[in-house]
């Protein structure tokens, strides 16, 4: 993994969230189908002159979290943890049981509430390496 390239994805997926342009597909023959049906929903709306309408910040965030739930589903991932508005932790999450020693003896402190180990975020590229090499494993 390249930290740098995932500190920008990360960047760039809080921007997309935040209107709604966001989605997840299972592989390719997927995204391709879902990207031509809503590039005919939209051209169509636009030859027929009708209004783009964006949705809500909450549909926009429900959407979001749907989708993130479905592609975090049996991994082990990271998180931002915010607290009274600021991120000043992340939580890893998922099935850390075979990590757990090692989450352990990098400084995390496993949250039963938050259901993960959270850490500060000044180790985030730290402890993302560690998990990468762990993957590799």
């Amino acid at each position: 993994m390249d930290l740098e390239q995932y500190k920008a994805l990360k960047d760039f997926e809080k921007r997309m969230q935040k209107i709604g342009l966001t989605g997840a597909y299972n592989n390719l023959t997927d995204f391709r189908e879902q990207l031509f049906n809503q590039l005919s929903i939209n051209v169509r709306n636009l030859i027929d002159g009708k209004p783009v309408v964006a949705p809500t910040a909450k549909e926009a965030k429900a959407k979001v979290s749907s989708i993130v739930k479905i592609a975090k589903a049996g991994k082990v991932h990271m998180e931002d943890y915010e607290k009274d508005g600021v991120v000043k932790a992340f939580v890893v999450k998922g099935d850390t049981k075979p990590i757990k020693e090692g989450l352990k003896g990098l400084g995390g402190r496993w949250n039963g509430t938050l259901e993960g180990w959270i850490f500060p975020k000044s180790r985030e590229l730290e402890i993302a390496e560690f998990l990468k090499a762990q993957a590799a494993i």
